[in-house]
């Protein structure tokens, strides 16, 4: 697997300037979980409060992309509100780490 397999877009949501909802595409492994930590590090040092992580067009995410969730929900720049995507909810879940996201008001 490699980064080719994996799409990160990032959009401004509209309620807030500093709330950003960022979409995974295809496959988040080890091969591609470092590109993925890029991607909302750079968000987060551009001033970003809310991440709002949409993951339902994932095909696979392995243990390295759970890291890199479980590390961005830990980030003390962070605001304490992370979205969940209901098709990423079980894996969230199985993992124990569904309580640490909020699905986002629609």
């Amino acid at each position: 697997m490699n980064d080719e397999l994996l799409e990160v877009v990032s959009e401004p949501r509209a309620e807030h300037v500093a709330a950003f909802t960022v979409t995974l595409s295809g496959e988040l492994d080890a091969a591609n979980a470092a590109h993925f930590r890029s991607a909302l590090d750079a968000l987060v040092d551009q001033g970003a409060r809310l991440l709002v992580i949409d993951g339902s067009a994932l095909r696979f995410i392995d243990s390295s992309g759970l890291r890199v969730l479980v590390a961005v929900a830990a980030c003390r720049r962070c605001a304490a509100d992370r979205g969940a995507a209901r098709r990423s909810e079980p894996v969230l879940e199985l993992a124990g780490l569904l309580e640490h996201y909020t699905r986002p008001a629609t």
